[in-house]
Parts: structure tokens; C-alpha cells; sequence
């Protein structure tokens, strides 16, 4: 139901751009989407890369060799539930 009404206001406002009222209401969904859809720092796709690698692991599988040798070594190093 919420995501319903959250679709529908995102339509409402797509088709009423000029209106000053929707355009501030508007203003918390936009700046929302702004921080949601910004590109990750290179940091971050490391600690990914590591976690995942990580949690594969744990699975029992291996992880692929190229994504283990891109990862920094801190985010290859992050410690297990066992020890």
C-alpha cells in the first residue's frame, strides 16, 4: 500500500513540475533519491568486494581470484564468526 501512494505521488509530481506546492513536496523524495542513486567511493566497493568475498567463504565457496586480489588486504582481513 505505502509503495502504491509513494508511486503514485512520484507520477503527480512528474506531470505537475511548475506547481510551486508539489515542487515542495517533492523536495525530500528528490534529496532522498539523490543520496540513494550517488555512485559508491572506491572504498566502498572494496569493503564490498571484501565482505562478499567473505561471506563466500563461509558458504564453503571460493571466492573468484580477481575479486580476492582487488580487494586491500583490511578488507580481505575481516574477521569470522569461528574465531
Amino acid at each position: 500500500m505505502i509503495a502504491a501512494l509513494s508511486y503514485e505521488f512520484i507520477r503527480f509530481t512528474g506531470r505537475h513540475p511548475n506547481n510551486a506546492i508539489v515542487h515542495y513536496l517533492a523536495v525530500p523524495n528528490l534529496l532522498l533519491q539523490r543520496l540513494t542513486t550517488r555512485q559508491p567511493a572506491d572504498e566502498h566497493i572494496e569493503v564490498a568486494i571484501g565482505a562478499l568475498n567473505h561471506a563466500m567463504r563461509l558458504d564453503g565457496d571460493e571466492a573468484p581470484e580477481s575479486a580476492a586480489a582487488a580487494a586491500p588486504q583490511e578488507a580481505r582481513a575481516i574477521p569470522s564468526d569461528r574465531d
